[in-house]
C-alpha cells in the first residue's frame, strides 16, 4: 500500500460528507489510485448508506473495494470545520482516514482495517 505526503490533505473545507468524499476521490485520481472519481466517490457513498464509518470523537474510516481503484491507498483529510457523518457518537467529523481498495483485494481491505484500529486504540488510552 502506497502512502507519502501527497496523500495528506490538511485543512479541507467541505459544506458536507458528500463533498468531503468527493475530494477525497478527485485527490485519489489525481495521484493515479483511480481512474474515475465519480464511480470512487459512489463507492464510498454506497457504504456509508450500508453503516456509517464515523467512529465518533470527531474521526470517519470511509472505505470502498472498486474496480476503479488501481492500487490500494490510504487518504487522510483534516477539515477546517467539522461536517456531520452520522457518527456512532453523534458528534461532527473533523479527521477522515480514506482507505480505498481494489476489488479484488478483500484481505488487504481487512488487514487495513484492523491495523487502523489498533491504533485507534492506542491512541485513545494515549494520555499524549
Amino acid at each position: 500500500m502506497k502512502f507519502n505526503s501527497d496523500n495528506v490533505i490538511l485543512d479541507m473545507t467541505a459544506e458536507n460528507q458528500e463533498e468531503v468524499l468527493k475530494k477525497i476521490s478527485f485527490v485519489a485520481e489525481d495521484l493515479g489510485f483511480t481512474n474515475n472519481s465519480t464511480k470512487l466517490t459512489q463507492d464510498f457513498l454506497e457504504r456509508e448508506r450500508e453503516f456509517s464509518t464515523g467512529f465518533g470523537n470527531g474521526i470517519a474510516i470511509p472505505h470502498a473495494k472498486s474496480d476503479d481503484v488501481k492500487e490500494a491507498t490510504v487518504i487522510f483529510a483534516r477539515l477546517i470545520n467539522p461536517v456531520d457523518w452520522n457518527s456512532m457518537d453523534g458528534a461532527p467529523v473533523k479527521d477522515i482516514i480514506s482507505i480505498m481498495v481494489p476489488a479484488h483485494a478483500s484481505k488487504e481491505h481487512l488487514d487495513t482495517l484492523l491495523k487502523l484500529e489498533s491504533t485507534k486504540i492506542k491512541l485513545k488510552s494515549c494520555r499524549c
